[in-house]
């Protein structure tokens, strides 16, 4: 092997050297082309950029309880009662998935604090059956029913979006033209 690389001439030793330099540069160097986003994060809305309504106004007396009802300009339907906030309508429980099926959101059957959850129902999503009053974009309605029930805020953004919480469980839920998630 000595006598191999004693007898190649100094140019070709360059030569080789070059050729390897160029390889491995070229095999460590970035692949050019269209740049792809991360997807983002979910980020809950700052509730205290909306205007709060006069909630009298979404009061419904109801023999299972105080509860207050609102729909959207996108004609989600949503209540607010002593289980916490809930929605239903024509919006996607995946980000992946059509928009045009009926879905429910919010706290479980189960209670107890536990996280909401999404649902496709398979019955037709109808007309609200009730006289709701709409809350109008940038607005939110907040319940707030003492320290031994809590506080339930939802509010209404642009297109089809609706936030709400429970702040006291650290639950709630978004509905956004992207997809439905829970927290």
């Amino acid at each position: 092997m000595r006598q191999f690389v004693r007898t190649l001439r100094p140019a070709t030793i360059v030569l080789v050297v070059a050729i390897i330099t160029v390889a491995l540069v070229g095999c460590a160097r970035q692949a050019t082309g269209p740049a792809h986003a991360e997807p983002q994060a979910h980020a809950f809305p700052d509730l205290s950029k909306f205007t709060a309504v006069q909630a009298d106004t979404y009061y419904v007396p109801l023999h299972g309880g105080p509860t207050y009802r609102f729909v959207t300009q996108a004609a989600i339907r949503c209540e607010i009662n002593l289980a916490g906030p809930w929605c239903a309508g024509r919006f996607s429980a995946d980000p992946a998935g059509p928009n045009d099926v009926c879905s429910t959101v919010g706290p479980p059957n189960s209670g107890g604090g536990a996280a909401y959850t999404i649902q496709r129902d398979d019955d037709e999503c109808g007309p609200s059956i009730h006289d709701d009053h709409v809350l109008d974009p940038e607005k939110k309605l907040v319940a707030d029913w003492g320290p031994q029930v809590g506080v339930f805020t939802c509010a209404v953004g642009p297109r089809t979006r609706v936030a709400c919480t429970d702040k006291d469980h650290n639950h709630g839920f978004v509905i956004e033209s992207t997809g439905t998630w829970t927290f």
